[in-house]
């Protein structure tokens, strides 16, 4: 990032920040929100079509019987893409074993992974009692770092010291960006908390697209910053009353287009190109909210499917039980069967044989004792990859 890259459109000022050995290098500050949006034909339609498309998918959670038996695989589905985004290679089943059993082929991917969903789960219950604010996000993000790569590095408390993005070995002059320094990135932080708390007379959706460019140009934390924007964006959607349970996430489209994705973030600070973000971000809202409506359709009618094939047996009550407990965490155990219903394990394991018998359950990996079973039809809903191009 070199001061010559900055044009007369370029939304923020360049400050000095002193580099690692002493000298100094330009650090871009980014102006206070709102900026100048154009509402061409192009950004109209697009947000129509994202509003429609939440708007169904907010219309569904709502009917649903119990939306938490939905909203926790979506959850593990977005962590798992958040996370990708930042270099991690778990996949779902892998992050459900280690809930499970602590189990994992990369046990601090998967722990990265399970933070994420733990920080999402502690952010909604948290805006109970707090609104998004620095505090919140502050206590979020130390859900989220703490344990893991990075824990070292202040989780929960802002930043004090410069940082770039970028390999800080080869140094900031080869970095892609370089946020503000800690004295600028505090006032430009307080700027974007009276953001929050206004009502700056735009579409939520839009304000959303510029909050996590804000967030992500501040880059207020020493690590993380890629993960907690994106929890925000869910926070928000959920404390405005977009939507009743969280089952919009954005991750999966930003990981697929990553490269565009950075590069439109990068081009509001270059050149103020605020139209191509907040087209791009309707896009992904139109996209995902469509992609996860059908997975919440599918899952729907898979439950309907082993209810069916149950609900005859002897026990069933339990079999029911153990069927909606795989709708949020699609692997399981005798152990976990036992403590969940306060059987033996030898019940545990005739539940087992007969949801094997119905085809809802399967062994999972080989050799670990306790035995690990898993549905793989829910688990497939959940982690099938979208074809964003057929929208």
């Amino acid at each position: 990032m070199r001061a010559e890259d900055f044009t007369d459109d370029s939304p923020g000022r360049l400050v000095p920040a002193a580099t690692f050995d002493g000298k100094y290098w330009p650090a871009f500050v980014p102006d206070p929100l709102l900026p100048a949006i154009v509402w061409n034909d192009d950004m109209v339609r697009l947000l129509s079509q994202a509003d429609q498309a939440l708007s169904r998918l907010a219309g569904r959670s709502a009917s649903l019987p119990n939306p938490s038996l939905l909203s926790q695989p979506m959850a593990v589905r977005e962590a798992v893409a958040s996370s990708s985004i930042e270099g991690t290679t778990s996949s779902i089943a892998e992050v459900y074993q280690f809930r499970l059993d602590g189990v994992a082929r990369d046990t601090d991917d998967a722990r990265e992974v399970d933070n994420h969903v733990k920080a999402l789960q502690f952010g909604l219950q948290r805006l109970k009692d707090l609104p998004v604010s620095r505090r919140l996000i502050c206590e979020v993000h130390r859900e989220l770092m703490t344990g893991v790569r990075g824990g070292d590095r202040r989780p929960g408390k802002f930043r004090t010291r410069q940082v770039i993005i970028g390999s800080e070995s080869v140094g900031i002059e080869h970095a892609r960006y370089v946020p503000p320094p800690p004295d600028e990135m505090m006032a430009a932080l307080n700027e974007l908390e009276g953001f929050l708390h206004s009502d700056p007379g735009i579409p939520l959706l839009v304000q959303l697209a510029l909050v996590h460019y804000q967030f992500e140009a501040i880059h207020p934390f020493e690590d993380g910053n890629g993960r907690m924007g994106r929890l925000l964006m869910t926070l928000l959607l959920c404390e405005r009353g977009y939507l009743t349970h969280p089952l919009l996430y954005l991750s999966n489209y930003l990981a697929a287009y990553r490269q565009e994705y950075m590069d439109l973030l990068l081009g509001i600070s270059l050149n103020g190109e605020w139209n191509q973000w907040v087209q791009f971000f309707l896009t992904a809202v139109a996209r995902v909210a469509t992609d996860a409506l059908g997975r919440v359709e599918r899952l729907l009618a898979l439950r309907d499917s082993y209810l069916a094939r149950v609900q005859t047996q002897q026990m069933a009550g339990a079999l029911l039980r153990i069927i909606d407990d795989l709708f949020d965490f699609p692997l399981t155990s005798a152990p976990a069967i036992q403590l969940m219903l306060d059987v033996s394990n030898q019940t545990a394991q005739g539940y087992i044989r007969r949801l094997e018998k119905a085809g809802i359950l399967r062994r999972y990996g080989t050799g670990a004792h306790p035995r690990v079973y898993l549905s793989k039809e829910i688990l497939d809903v959940i982690a099938e990859d979208p074809d964003f191009r057929d929208f």
